[in-house]
């Protein structure tokens, strides 16, 4: 290593201090990034230093907490969820699966790792996008629901090739992948698995029980391609969207400006997706989790097809009734995969299923005129944050 790649090593390992010994996340981007593969190297080797120097008793914490993350949830694919999810969030608009005989590829085209990033994925609860009202993600728990798959997670993004829970932080093997499931401009993630242990007609059903529908509320990823090893595809989720005219409507108590768009699905099933933002409740936090000026309401009516009414916080996490009420709580519980009505969940929660059933009964009025009678079912996104909605979604009765 010549003068300048160990000065930019070392620069590297500063920088990994800082974050490392922050108090919270929230200045964590303002830390400048590595220069080049050695430095990032040398960051990340170093945090893994610091890891296992962290005092007995508070590594011994991490690790039943990492241990235990694969009892969060039911489902064994939770953590590929976590995955679409964190993909969501990084903007990416693809995302690529591969099941092979001893690791599952999950890669997308969103922004690419950072240093902070890093961090929060070796650390239970800890979370980089926790002051981030418009993100779907919820603590750095998720991604750790794939402990029930692999005590092992790797990360290769750019410079970064990172080993999670080996025990802590490590630099990875370098990972080759086909050309036609990802380049280098991609963020690959690798769960290696025991054989046996997944095969890619499990990820198919997965995919399957969510159809496209599960994208409706997602702002940029449009297209879940599960390929087989030649490159061909076993399964794929996708949507196209086509902007519709807006209305107004009465929601919240209040006029509110609807705007609207067609989403379809390659199979030709349709809905109509109408959207509105509307003054976040004043006075009430979220759990967990930062609070915007404004709350997105989304609904999603069906066009002569059916299915359940869905609850989404981004994706799917639970079924519901095809026509009923639902307060839908903005906060996950424990389970991941569904909510729970905390204290501040409730005080959130509770100041917005008028609004969302106000919402769904004027956007099925304006269904009804431009495409005729739909189904009594729909889904519901809610979010507080900036642009459209993907945090809760109630359904409600139409």
């Amino acid at each position: 290593m010549g003068t300048r790649d160990t000065k930019a090593a070392a620069r590297a390992v500063g920088f990994a201090d800082r974050i490392f010994d922050q108090e919270e996340m929230r200045d964590a981007n303002a830390v400048p990034e590595p220069e080049g593969g050695e430095a990032t190297a040398a960051a990340v080797e170093h945090l893994g230093k610091r890891f296992a120097t962290l005092p007995g008793m508070v590594r011994h914490a991490f690790g039943r907490t990492r241990d235990h993350a694969g009892n969060l949830s039911s489902d064994p694919l939770q953590g590929l969820s976590e995955i679409v999810q964190n993909s969501e969030d990084l903007g990416a608009s693809e995302v690529r699966i591969l099941t092979r005989k001893r690791d599952l590829l999950v890669a997308h085209n969103g922004a690419p790792v950072r240093l902070p990033d890093v961090v929060a994925l070796a650390m239970p609860w800890l979370s980089s996008k926790a002051d981030e009202a418009e993100s779907t993600g919820r603590f750095g728990i998720g991604l750790m629901t794939l402990q029930s798959l692999s005590p092992h997670l790797e990360v290769h993004s750019g410079h970064y090739r990172v080993r999670i829970g080996d025990p802590y932080v490590s630099v990875a093997e370098p990972l080759v992948v086909p050309d036609w499931f990802a380049d280098d401009a991609w963020t690959v993630l690798r769960v290696p698995f025991a054989p046996g242990a997944l095969d890619a007609e499990s990820v198919d059903g997965w995919l399957a029980a969510w159809t496209s529908g599960a994208l409706l509320f997602l702002d940029h990823v449009s297209d879940i391609t599960h390929l087989d090893t030649q490159g061909g595809v076993r399964h794929r989720l996708a949507l196209s969207r086509e902007p519709g005219p807006g209305f107004e409507a009465e929601v919240g108590g209040g006029p509110a400006e609807v705007g609207t768009h067609l989403a379809r699905a390659a199979t030709g099933t349709r809905w109509l997706v109408c959207r509105t933002t509307v003054p976040s409740p004043s006075g009430i936090d979220r759990a967990h989790k930062a609070a915007g000026p404004t709350t997105t309401l989304a609904v999603a009516l069906p066009l002569g097809h059916g299915g359940p009414g869905r609850i989404h916080v981004g994706l799917p996490v639970q079924e519901i009734g095809p026509a009923g009420g639902l307060r839908a709580d903005q906060e996950r519980c424990r389970s991941v995969k569904s909510f729970v009505p905390s204290p501040q969940a409730k005080g959130w929660s509770s100041r917005t299923p008028a609004g969302g059933a106000q919402a769904s009964a004027s956007s099925a009025s304006h269904c009804s005129e431009r495409h005729g009678p739909s189904l009594p079912c729909s889904l519901v996104a809610r979010r507080s944050g900036r642009g459209s909605g993907r945090v809760g979604r109630p359904s409600t009765t139409l």
